[in-house]
């Protein structure tokens, strides 16, 4: 809460001391599908086309003999194709 007697700013500040950054991930997962993405709203089918174009970084993760893995997407690649394409308009 703020004191009326702070100088501008200065509450501001005290807010921010207080409460911890937000987290955000490295790598996310593929949605299942039929699901959209819970960080950026977009369809697995759209950030599937984005991984095949090469437009967001991906890795897939694979157990030895394994016949299926995990897609991890790039959370800064693909927020950066977000804005980059915001740009563009």
């Amino acid at each position: 809460m703020s004191n009326i007697n702070e100088p501008a700013g200065e509450a501001d500040n005290n807010i921010a001391k207080n409460n911890p950054p937000s987290l955000r991930p490295e790598w996310i997962r593929l949605p299942k599908e039929g699901s959209n993405c819970v960080f950026t709203g977009l369809s697995r089918s759209y950030i599937a086309g984005l991984i095949r174009e090469g437009k967001v970084h991906s890795r897939s993760l694979l157990n030895h003999g394994a016949r299926r893995g995990i897609r991890l997407i790039s959370y800064d690649s693909i927020m950066d194709f977000i804005k980059g394409s915001s740009e563009e308009r």
